[in-house]
């Protein structure tokens, strides 16, 4: 019963989308289908396909402290015009010709506002995918196999995890 209820308050969270959200509010489904199709845009050429490129992390691009309290003091009864929220952006790991891209997209103008390769060391998230492959990969390697009936198991014995 407790899995059941979750997802239903998880699916009506997910359905319930704001039309001025807080600037801290993380990004809604249709913020985050925006952001794929601001992306797919600004990486489909004609020499490469849209196949090449593994959305690792989408989230919430915090905007800066003051621009939030700024924000926050805006006080219609005080100020002829109130300030504007900041822009929603969303920060963007993309994996795309075996490189690490990290972007800052802007909902509100619909563009990617910075980007840059990734030097530093590790690598994002596994995909479903990749997570698949790796926990078969063991299991037919034939060292490990031979090192698991050396222990008297069988690959059907033994389960492998990432």
């Amino acid at each position: 019963m407790k899995v059941t209820l979750l997802s239903v308050l998880v699916l009506i969270w997910s359905s319930a989308e704001c039309s001025n959200p807080h600037p801290l509010d993380p990004l809604t489904p249709s913020e985050i289908n925006l952001v794929q199709t601001i992306v797919k845009k600004a990486y489909s050429t004609s020499n490469t396909t849209n196949n090449n490129l593994i959305f690792s992390y989408v989230g919430l691009d915090e905007p800066n402290k003051l621009e939030i309290l700024s924000w926050q003091s805006s006080n219609p009864k005080t100020k002829p015009k109130p300030s504007s929220p900041p822009p929603r952006r969303a920060f963007v790991i993309v994996r795309f010709q075996k490189q690490s891209h990290e972007m800052i997209v802007d909902l509100s103008k619909s563009s990617i506002v910075s980007t840059k390769v990734y030097q530093g060391n590790g690598y994002p998230t596994l995909t479903l995918g990749e997570i698949e492959v790796a926990t078969q990969l063991p299991l037919s390697y034939e060292p490990f196999k031979k090192s698991l009936r050396k222990r008297g198991l069988s690959v059907s014995q033994v389960s492998a995890l990432p």
